[in-house]
Protein backbone atom coordinates (compact mmCIF):
# COMPACT_ATOMS: atom_id res chain seq x y z
CA UNK A 1 0.00 0.00 0.00
CA UNK A 2 1.34 3.04 -0.96
CA UNK A 3 2.31 5.41 2.27
CA UNK A 4 1.37 9.14 1.52
CA UNK A 5 4.21 11.80 2.93
CA UNK A 6 3.49 15.02 4.87
CA UNK A 7 4.90 16.94 1.61
CA UNK A 8 2.46 15.19 -0.70
CA UNK A 9 -0.45 15.34 1.93
CA UNK A 10 0.08 19.45 2.19
CA UNK A 11 0.34 19.53 -1.36
CA UNK A 12 -2.89 17.63 -1.94
CA UNK A 13 -4.42 20.18 0.33
CA UNK A 14 -3.56 23.30 -1.28
CA UNK A 15 -4.89 22.02 -4.12
CA UNK A 16 -8.19 21.45 -2.94
CA UNK A 17 -8.63 24.69 -0.89
CA UNK A 18 -6.77 26.95 -3.83
CA UNK A 19 -9.67 29.43 -5.46
CA UNK A 20 -9.05 27.36 -8.82
CA UNK A 21 -12.60 28.51 -10.90
CA UNK A 22 -11.92 32.22 -9.58
CA UNK A 23 -8.35 32.61 -10.14
CA UNK A 24 -8.49 31.32 -13.67
CA UNK A 25 -11.28 32.96 -15.04
CA UNK A 26 -10.14 36.65 -13.24
CA UNK A 27 -6.72 35.60 -14.61
CA UNK A 28 -7.99 34.81 -18.11
CA UNK A 29 -10.73 37.70 -18.80
CA UNK A 30 -7.64 40.24 -17.30
CA UNK A 31 -5.02 39.12 -19.74
CA UNK A 32 -7.54 39.05 -22.87
CA UNK A 33 -8.50 43.00 -21.85
CA UNK A 34 -4.96 43.57 -21.51
CA UNK A 35 -4.02 42.34 -24.95
CA UNK A 36 -7.14 43.85 -26.21
CA UNK A 37 -6.22 47.26 -24.90
CA UNK A 38 -2.86 46.83 -25.51
CA UNK A 39 -3.33 46.29 -29.79
CA UNK A 40 -5.69 49.40 -29.38
CA UNK A 41 -2.58 51.35 -27.84
CA UNK A 42 0.10 50.15 -30.26
CA UNK A 43 -2.13 50.57 -33.03
CA UNK A 44 -3.34 54.17 -31.78
CA UNK A 45 0.74 54.93 -31.50
CA UNK A 46 1.43 53.36 -35.61
CA UNK A 47 1.60 56.60 -37.89
CA UNK A 48 -1.10 56.46 -40.27
CA UNK A 49 1.49 55.89 -43.20
CA UNK A 50 2.71 52.46 -41.87
CA UNK A 51 -0.55 51.21 -40.20
CA UNK A 52 -1.24 48.99 -43.13
CA UNK A 53 2.69 47.84 -43.42
CA UNK A 54 2.92 47.19 -39.41
CA UNK A 55 -0.54 46.62 -38.57
CA UNK A 56 -0.24 42.77 -38.67
CA UNK A 57 3.28 42.77 -36.65
CA UNK A 58 1.48 44.68 -33.88
CA UNK A 59 -1.22 41.47 -33.36
CA UNK A 60 1.22 38.93 -33.80
CA UNK A 61 3.65 40.85 -31.30
CA UNK A 62 1.03 42.11 -28.62
CA UNK A 63 -0.48 38.29 -28.77
CA UNK A 64 3.13 37.08 -27.58
CA UNK A 65 3.69 39.79 -25.46
CA UNK A 66 0.46 40.15 -23.38
CA UNK A 67 -1.24 36.68 -23.72
CA UNK A 68 1.44 33.70 -24.00
CA UNK A 69 3.95 35.55 -21.90
CA UNK A 70 1.58 36.36 -18.90
CA UNK A 71 -0.42 33.45 -18.61
CA UNK A 72 3.09 31.56 -18.36
CA UNK A 73 4.10 33.62 -15.27
CA UNK A 74 0.21 33.82 -14.10
CA UNK A 75 0.08 29.57 -14.19
CA UNK A 76 3.27 30.01 -11.68
CA UNK A 77 0.77 31.02 -8.68
CA UNK A 78 -1.22 27.86 -9.39
CA UNK A 79 -0.98 24.67 -7.19
CA UNK A 80 -0.56 22.43 -10.42
CA UNK A 81 2.36 22.11 -11.98
CA UNK A 82 3.28 23.47 -15.16
CA UNK A 83 3.34 20.24 -17.10
CA UNK A 84 -0.54 19.78 -14.76
CA UNK A 85 -1.85 22.99 -16.43
CA UNK A 86 -0.91 23.11 -19.27
CA UNK A 87 -0.71 19.13 -20.77
CA UNK A 88 2.87 18.99 -21.45
CA UNK A 89 2.12 15.35 -22.67
CA UNK A 90 4.20 15.49 -25.71
CA UNK A 91 4.08 12.47 -27.31
CA UNK A 92 1.03 11.57 -29.00
CA UNK A 93 0.05 8.36 -30.94
CA UNK A 94 -0.56 8.44 -34.37
CA UNK A 95 -3.86 8.05 -34.54
CA UNK A 96 -5.02 10.39 -32.22
CA UNK A 97 -3.66 13.13 -34.95
CA UNK A 98 -5.71 10.70 -37.52
CA UNK A 99 -9.43 11.06 -35.83
CA UNK A 100 -8.75 14.75 -34.64
CA UNK A 101 -8.16 15.95 -37.60
CA UNK A 102 -10.94 14.00 -39.00
CA UNK A 103 -13.53 15.52 -36.32
CA UNK A 104 -11.96 19.10 -37.65
CA UNK A 105 -12.52 17.96 -41.13
CA UNK A 106 -16.35 17.54 -40.41
CA UNK A 107 -16.67 20.39 -38.24
CA UNK A 108 -15.87 22.41 -41.27
CA UNK A 109 -18.90 21.87 -42.58
CA UNK A 110 -20.95 22.72 -39.50
CA UNK A 111 -20.03 26.03 -40.06
CA UNK A 112 -20.54 27.07 -43.29
CA UNK A 113 -23.65 25.07 -43.05
CA UNK A 114 -24.76 26.99 -39.80
CA UNK A 115 -23.69 30.44 -40.99
CA UNK A 116 -25.86 29.90 -43.66
CA UNK A 117 -29.33 29.36 -41.67
CA UNK A 118 -27.79 32.19 -39.17
CA UNK A 119 -28.10 34.40 -42.40
CA UNK A 120 -31.23 32.79 -43.02
CA UNK A 121 -33.21 34.24 -39.82
CA UNK A 122 -31.84 37.17 -39.33
CA UNK A 123 -35.09 39.52 -39.36
CA UNK A 124 -35.63 42.20 -42.34
CA UNK A 125 -35.02 44.94 -40.50
CA UNK A 126 -31.55 43.72 -39.53
CA UNK A 127 -30.43 42.90 -42.51
CA UNK A 128 -28.50 45.60 -43.35
CA UNK A 129 -26.83 46.48 -40.49
CA UNK A 130 -26.21 42.32 -40.03
CA UNK A 131 -24.18 42.51 -43.81
CA UNK A 132 -22.70 45.84 -42.77
CA UNK A 133 -21.13 44.12 -39.21
CA UNK A 134 -19.93 41.06 -41.57
CA UNK A 135 -18.67 43.21 -44.22
CA UNK A 136 -16.51 45.00 -41.76
CA UNK A 137 -15.30 42.09 -39.96
CA UNK A 138 -14.16 41.00 -43.61
CA UNK A 139 -12.59 43.92 -44.02
CA UNK A 140 -10.29 43.53 -40.62
CA UNK A 141 -9.32 40.36 -41.24
CA UNK A 142 -8.45 40.88 -44.90
CA UNK A 143 -5.90 44.01 -43.27
CA UNK A 144 -3.85 41.73 -41.10
CA UNK A 145 -3.76 38.71 -42.90
CA UNK A 146 -4.40 39.71 -46.70
CA UNK A 147 -1.49 39.31 -49.52
CA UNK A 148 -0.25 38.99 -52.84
CA UNK A 149 2.82 36.86 -52.34
CA UNK A 150 4.55 33.73 -50.63
CA UNK A 151 6.01 35.96 -48.25
CA UNK A 152 3.04 37.56 -47.18
CA UNK A 153 1.42 34.29 -47.03
CA UNK A 154 4.11 32.80 -44.61
CA UNK A 155 3.61 35.94 -42.73
CA UNK A 156 -0.48 35.96 -42.38
CA UNK A 157 0.39 32.07 -41.44
CA UNK A 158 2.93 32.95 -38.39
CA UNK A 159 0.62 35.77 -37.15
CA UNK A 160 -3.16 34.48 -37.73
CA UNK A 161 -1.87 30.89 -37.62
CA UNK A 162 1.05 29.60 -35.48
CA UNK A 163 1.26 32.76 -32.59
CA UNK A 164 -2.80 32.48 -31.79
CA UNK A 165 -2.60 28.74 -31.61
CA UNK A 166 0.02 28.38 -29.21
CA UNK A 167 -1.18 31.52 -27.07
CA UNK A 168 -4.73 30.74 -27.23
CA UNK A 169 -4.61 26.97 -26.79
CA UNK A 170 -2.21 27.57 -23.42
CA UNK A 171 -4.20 29.95 -22.05
CA UNK A 172 -7.98 28.58 -22.57
CA UNK A 173 -7.19 24.52 -23.10
CA UNK A 174 -4.60 24.68 -20.84
CA UNK A 175 -4.30 27.02 -17.67
CA UNK A 176 -8.18 28.07 -17.96
CA UNK A 177 -9.96 24.66 -18.75
CA UNK A 178 -6.95 22.86 -16.62
CA UNK A 179 -7.53 24.45 -13.48
CA UNK A 180 -11.34 24.46 -14.04
CA UNK A 181 -11.04 20.69 -14.01
CA UNK A 182 -9.84 20.45 -10.75
CA UNK A 183 -13.11 21.78 -8.91
CA UNK A 184 -15.89 20.95 -12.15
CA UNK A 185 -16.84 18.10 -14.09
CA UNK A 186 -15.16 18.03 -17.24
CA UNK A 187 -18.07 19.08 -19.43
CA UNK A 188 -18.49 22.09 -17.31
CA UNK A 189 -14.56 23.05 -17.94
CA UNK A 190 -14.81 22.66 -21.13
CA UNK A 191 -18.06 24.99 -21.76
CA UNK A 192 -17.34 27.61 -19.58
CA UNK A 193 -13.53 28.24 -21.02
CA UNK A 194 -15.24 27.39 -24.89
CA UNK A 195 -18.30 30.20 -24.20
CA UNK A 196 -15.31 32.38 -22.75
CA UNK A 197 -13.43 31.35 -25.81
CA UNK A 198 -16.10 32.79 -28.17
CA UNK A 199 -16.43 35.61 -26.54
CA UNK A 200 -13.13 37.17 -26.04
CA UNK A 201 -12.75 36.77 -30.35
CA UNK A 202 -15.37 39.62 -30.55
CA UNK A 203 -17.15 38.73 -33.04
CA UNK A 204 -20.47 38.54 -33.06
CA UNK A 205 -21.01 37.06 -36.74
CA UNK A 206 -18.89 33.72 -35.87
CA UNK A 207 -19.71 33.35 -32.05
CA UNK A 208 -21.43 29.75 -32.06
CA UNK A 209 -18.42 28.66 -34.73
CA UNK A 210 -16.07 29.86 -32.13
CA UNK A 211 -17.68 28.06 -29.28
CA UNK A 212 -17.95 24.71 -31.19
CA UNK A 213 -14.79 24.93 -32.31
CA UNK A 214 -13.48 25.93 -28.32
CA UNK A 215 -15.48 22.76 -27.72
CA UNK A 216 -13.20 20.18 -29.89
CA UNK A 217 -10.44 21.46 -28.89
CA UNK A 218 -11.74 21.06 -24.95
CA UNK A 219 -12.69 17.72 -25.30
CA UNK A 220 -9.41 17.34 -27.55
CA UNK A 221 -7.21 18.64 -25.15
CA UNK A 222 -8.84 16.49 -22.18
CA UNK A 223 -9.21 12.81 -23.76
CA UNK A 224 -5.61 13.38 -25.28
CA UNK A 225 -4.46 14.88 -21.97
CA UNK A 226 -2.00 16.78 -23.88
CA UNK A 227 -2.12 20.37 -25.03
CA UNK A 228 -0.41 19.13 -28.55
CA UNK A 229 -3.36 18.51 -30.48
CA UNK A 230 -5.25 21.04 -29.71
CA UNK A 231 -2.53 23.36 -31.11
CA UNK A 232 -2.21 21.65 -34.08
CA UNK A 233 -5.84 21.45 -35.06
CA UNK A 234 -6.28 25.49 -33.95
CA UNK A 235 -3.41 25.47 -36.15
CA UNK A 236 -4.55 23.92 -39.48
CA UNK A 237 -8.08 25.72 -38.85
CA UNK A 238 -6.78 29.30 -38.92
CA UNK A 239 -4.95 27.85 -41.68
CA UNK A 240 -7.48 26.78 -43.68
CA UNK A 241 -9.06 30.54 -43.54
CA UNK A 242 -6.03 31.87 -44.37
CA UNK A 243 -5.18 30.05 -47.46
CA UNK A 244 -9.40 30.88 -48.63
CA UNK A 245 -7.37 34.89 -48.99
CA UNK A 246 -4.82 33.48 -51.08
CA UNK A 247 -6.33 30.75 -53.19
CA UNK A 248 -9.11 32.22 -55.65
CA UNK A 249 -10.28 28.02 -56.15
CA UNK A 250 -10.45 27.63 -52.19
CA UNK A 251 -12.83 31.07 -51.43
CA UNK A 252 -15.06 30.06 -54.64
CA UNK A 253 -15.47 26.71 -52.59
CA UNK A 254 -16.28 28.44 -49.76
CA UNK A 255 -18.42 30.56 -51.65
CA UNK A 256 -20.42 27.85 -53.47
CA UNK A 257 -21.39 26.60 -50.03
CA UNK A 258 -22.58 29.63 -48.88
CA UNK A 259 -25.07 29.51 -51.57
CA UNK A 260 -26.74 26.62 -50.17
CA UNK A 261 -30.45 26.82 -49.32
CA UNK A 262 -31.33 27.02 -45.30
CA UNK A 263 -32.78 23.46 -45.54
CA UNK A 264 -30.08 21.95 -47.00
CA UNK A 265 -27.53 24.14 -44.79
CA UNK A 266 -29.71 22.57 -41.58
CA UNK A 267 -29.06 19.16 -42.93
CA UNK A 268 -25.55 19.51 -43.41
CA UNK A 269 -24.72 21.04 -40.26
CA UNK A 270 -26.70 18.04 -38.24
CA UNK A 271 -25.05 15.62 -40.62
CA UNK A 272 -21.37 17.71 -39.64
CA UNK A 273 -21.99 17.72 -36.13
CA UNK A 274 -23.04 13.88 -36.02
CA UNK A 275 -20.02 12.52 -38.07
CA UNK A 276 -17.75 15.10 -35.74
CA UNK A 277 -19.62 13.22 -32.41
CA UNK A 278 -18.75 9.75 -34.07
CA UNK A 279 -15.00 10.62 -34.73
CA UNK A 280 -15.22 12.13 -30.79
CA UNK A 281 -16.15 8.59 -29.40
CA UNK A 282 -13.50 6.96 -31.49
CA UNK A 283 -11.00 9.17 -29.94
CA UNK A 284 -12.24 8.82 -26.63
CA UNK A 285 -12.09 5.10 -27.12
CA UNK A 286 -8.31 4.29 -28.24
CA UNK A 287 -7.21 7.85 -26.13
CA UNK A 288 -8.68 5.65 -22.86
CA UNK A 289 -7.17 2.09 -24.10
CA UNK A 290 -3.63 3.86 -24.95
CA UNK A 291 -3.27 5.52 -21.24
CA UNK A 292 -5.32 2.14 -19.96
CA UNK A 293 -2.18 0.16 -20.96
CA UNK A 294 0.30 3.18 -19.82
CA UNK A 295 2.64 1.95 -16.87
CA UNK A 296 2.46 5.34 -15.91
CA UNK A 297 -0.15 7.42 -17.27
CA UNK A 298 0.51 10.96 -17.94
CA UNK A 299 -1.19 13.68 -17.01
Amino acid sequence: MDIITQNELEQFQKLKSFPHISFSIFITIGIVLLMAFGQAGLLVIIPDHLKDLLKPYAIGVTQIALMLIPVIFAAEKSPLTTKEIFRLNLYQPPNFYIFSILALSSIQFFFFGYLVFQDSIIPPDFIDKYELLKTEFELIYKSILAGENELEFIRAIIIGALIPSVSEELLFRGFLQRSLEVKLSPFWAITISSIIFGFIHFNPINLVPLIVIGILLGYIAYVTRSIVLPIIIHFINNSIAIIGLYNPTAENFGKSLESMEPNMAIFVSIAALLITFCFAIILKVISTNYYNNQKEPSI
